[in-house]
């Protein structure tokens, strides 16, 4: 999803279930991930729009 707030700020929620998750990043760990949810958002917040420079 996409929501823009107003004024070019944006908010950009995700959720997401893992299935059969590895340790990749941590390979000498002794406990294995479970399944599971993951939820997070991205804010997107244009400072040059907000201080009025023209784009690009």
């Amino acid at each position: 999803a996409h929501f823009d707030v107003g004024a070019g700020v944006i908010i950009e929620p995700v959720v997401q279930y893992v299935v059969n998750p590895n340790s990749f990043w941590n390979p000498f760990t002794a406990r294995r991930a479970k399944d599971g949810f993951y939820a997070g958002a991205t804010l997107v917040v244009p400072l040059g729009t907000l201080l009025g420079l023209a784009p690009g």
